[in-house]
């Protein structure tokens, strides 16, 4: 409909040629009117529709060659461009130099962004060896401290910790290259780890865990999963209430598993569930998550999202808190290796 509109006004002066020459018979010979405005009209509709298809055609080559640029823009497309259209114009040039201006711009900004993930990565890292160290003093010289003393460290220790770990895991997950090592794990003991984590904070805030998951296994990132499972472990202890319990189960269904992690804390308010998952977002102004920076749930759920899995909240505000990471059900393959993605 596009080209037809577009050929419209050569139609219209073709037309009028047309009438021109017809008028030009008539006063000329008009007894070969008829046969001359026959053969004058068939002569005019082959000459309409074949200027018609080759515009189709140049304007269809043209743009797939602008489409072709933009996606991948070279010397080589610009002169190609530039034969398209019958050499040099103005706003071609004008695109040109935009498109090399922009690529200049980006490739920049990726160098920048490459540098500054490569020196957060490098800080992560380092940060560690004073971590382990802290954790060390902390362990051997926990009595001499004394119980108030060593829990108030073990609290600012497991912060620094999650910090430096949310940190690395972000810049994991913005990363251009993912090395996930996908591999069927007990679930059992990955959930040891990432309790053992928090040891001393439970132990200190008197925390009961009943931990009821089995011997099943799960098909997924060693690291990736441990920090999801921390930043579970890390929500329940922050927010815990009086008689604090964490309870981690799992549920199974015809589609697949579900880990629950059930905690009996405050919970989350209503208007702040659907939310819960959102970069930055700290909910409804509450004394107890003065410290929340919003950015662990947000992780727990790109990390879930990267590892095919699903992870969901449910609460009722004053009766607890349940963080449900759905596990989709992986046969365990015979006689072949797991790899990488």
């Amino acid at each position: 409909m596009r080209g037809l509109r577009d050929a419209l006004p050569w139609l219209a002066m073709l037309a009028g040629t047309d009438l021109f020459f017809l008028l030009l018979l008539w006063l000329a010979a008009p007894e070969d009117l008829v046969a001359l405005w026959l053969a004058l009209l068939l002569a005019s509709a082959f000459l309409f529709v074949g200027a018609c298809l080759w515009t189709a055609r140049r304007a269809r080559r043209r743009e797939e060659l602008l489409r072709d640029y933009l996606l991948a823009p070279g010397p080589e497309r610009e002169q190609a461009l530039r034969a398209a259209f019958g050499g040099e114009h103005a706003a071609l040039e004008l695109l040109f130099d935009t498109v090399r201006r922009e690529e200049g711009e980006s490739a920049a900004a990726r160098a920048a962004l490459a540098d500054y993930r490569g020196y957060v990565e490098a800080w992560a890292h380092e940060t560690k060896t004073p971590l382990a160290l802290l954790a060390f003093l902390l362990d051997n010289r926990r009595a001499a401290l004394g119980g108030e003393m060593a829990g108030r460290l073990d609290y600012v220790r497991s912060r620094m910790q999650e910090s430096v770990d949310q940190m690395l895991y972000y810049a994991r997950l913005t990363g251009g290259r993912k090395d996930y090592q996908l591999e069927h794990l007990p679930l059992a003991p990955l959930l040891e780890e990432a309790l053992e984590d928090y040891r001393p904070l439970l132990e200190e805030r008197e925390m009961t865990v009943c931990l009821a998951v089995g011997e099943q296994t799960v098909y997924t990132d060693r690291r990736g999963f441990l920090f999801l499972l921390r930043q579970g472990v890390s929500n329940a202890v922050k927010y815990a209430g009086e008689d604090p319990l964490l309870e981690i189960t799992l549920e199974e269904d015809g589609q697949g598993q579900t880990l629950v992690l059930r905690d009996n804390g405050r919970g989350v308010r209503a208007c702040d569930l659907p939310y819960l998952f959102e970069r930055g977002f700290t909910g409804t102004p509450d004394p107890d998550r003065g410290g929340a920076t919003g950015m662990g749930l947000y992780l727990a759920r790109r990390m879930a999202e990267d590892l095919h899995l699903t992870l969901e909240a449910r609460s009722v505000w004053g009766e607890g808190f349940e963080l449900r990471v759905c596990l989709p059900r992986v046969e365990k393959p015979h006689g072949r290796a797991e790899g990488t993605r």
